[in-house]
């Protein structure tokens, strides 16, 4: 293992949470993510459920958990399914987790094997009325037939048709997305990784370099201080391909006049960082490109500093584009007069949202309707994008909401004109 292992005592935590929360005589099934094939005879690499790791900490695929908090016997209230590691398996993969190990891991003292997962639910059946499944339901995610879990939920409903589903999702991310203290200070340290990675950026980057090796510079850092790696695909993105939101080849080679627009992230312990920076690539900025990143800057502080208790995502978002309007008229590129069409005109120059919830996944689950709360993680990523004179600017922050000011873990990372430019020029 990369990281220090964390504490049991969060998972423990996790789970108490989950149990206060489920319906009254439920059986919650919570099952790993599938190993999906890659070409030939290769697997592409596994992505363990954020679910299962919220609960368990468990990396590896063919693990289960099932809770059943009002069980008629102590030993049914949590139990733990684990794969059974073969002389084959050890022999080409390495040794699976054992039952022990498990148990210290995780705090559960009730380990099966994976092949008992069936007989063991069937035997607590009579006594409930509800099964508790989970499937992916983020609003933002685009697949359809290949909904992580939704194969899982079939199979259980068609076993059980006579007990009543409850939508665990809702649920599992209504309590994710307050952190517990465990999950922010391994946020902090992502956080604080991603910051050397940016050093190490800023240390490289120059006319005539590619974006790859930028990106690869970075990667060495996260590799390096004990990550799995990126948390999301890096965006190295130089001159006009800053405009491209989500721009990922990382191919071009970086010219002198350009911006360099950088998002990125460590991903520690399965914990992600997201961070935006945006750099002259000759260490200087232009006075118009000042002008731009000065306005986007002043609008992410603005942003920020409202991010605060009883607002929702969804009112905070529209407070944002109103916020980002005002700033694109003060640097000429919306000229309506009328709010409602200033807002309409500002959108081709700030086309995405404020930002997003952040923990076990970069974009992590919670409602855009719900209010903020002390312990949610968000990130806080104004933007401005001029194509027509070939600009890209982003800048990004990671914040926790708390009972007054927000606290910044990206406020150590240089972003004024002032830092970035002295940096450079040594």
């Amino acid at each position: 293992m990369r990281y220090k292992a964390l504490s049991s005592t969060l998972f423990i935590d996790n789970r108490q949470r989950l149990a206060t929360a489920i319906p009254a005589k439920s059986i919650a099934i919570v099952q790993s993510n599938p190993v999906f094939p890659a070409n030939a005879d290769a697997h592409l690499p596994y992505e363990p459920s954020s679910y299962i790791l919220w609960l368990t900490g468990i990396q590896q695929a063919h693990t289960a958990v099932v809770m059943f908090p009002d069980a008629p016997r102590e030993e049914w209230k949590e139990m733990l399914f684990i794969e059974k590691s073969t002389h084959l398996k050890a022999l080409w993969e390495g040794e699976r987790l054992s039952k022990e190990g498990a148990q210290a891991a995780t705090g559960i003292q009730n380990v099966h094997f994976i092949e008992d997962l069936d007989s063991v639910v069937h035997q607590l059946s009579s006594h409930a009325e509800n099964l508790a499944l989970v499937i992916n339901e983020h609003d933002r995610s685009d697949a359809t037939e290949l909904i992580l879990g939704k194969k899982e939920a079939a199979t259980w409903k068609t076993r059980y048709p006579l007990h009543n589903i409850v939508r665990l999702a809702p649920i599992f991310d209504a309590l994710r997305c307050i952190k517990h203290s465990v999950e922010i200070d391994t946020l902090s340290k992502a956080c604080a990784i991603t910051k050397k990675g940016f050093m190490r950026a800023l240390d490289i980057v120059k006319e005539g370099i590619y974006e790859y090796e930028v990106e690869a510079a970075i990667t060495e850092t996260f590799v390096r201080n004990g990550c799995g790696g990126h948390a999301y695909q890096p965006i190295i993105a130089g001159g006009k391909n800053a405009c491209v939101l989500h721009y990922i080849t990382n191919h071009k080679k970086l010219n002198d006049g350009d911006l360099l627009l950088m998002d990125f992230g460590a991903d520690y312990a399965y914990y992600s960082a997201d961070l935006s920076r945006t750099i002259p690539v000759n260490g200087k900025f232009s006075e118009r490109q000042k002008e731009l990143y000065t306005a986007c800057l002043k609008v992410q502080k603005e942003c920020i500093d409202i991010a605060r208790p009883g607002i929702t995502l969804q009112a905070y978002q529209l407070e944002s584009k109103r916020i980002m309007m005002h700033a694109l008229r003060q640097v000429g590129l919306v000229k309506a007069s009328d709010d409602k069409e200033a807002l309409k005109e500002s959108h081709q120059y700030f086309p995405h949202g404020i930002g997003h919830y952040l923990g076990l996944d970069t974009h992590d689950v919670g409602s855009r309707f719900a209010e903020l709360k002390p312990g949610m993680v968000l990130t806080v990523e104004p933007g401005i994008y001029v194509r027509e004179e070939g600009i890209g600017i982003r800048i990004e922050n990671d914040i926790v909401i708390t009972m007054d000011k927000p606290n910044d873990l990206m406020a150590d990372i240089p972003r004024e004109v002032e830092e970035i430019e002295a940096i450079m020029a040594k």
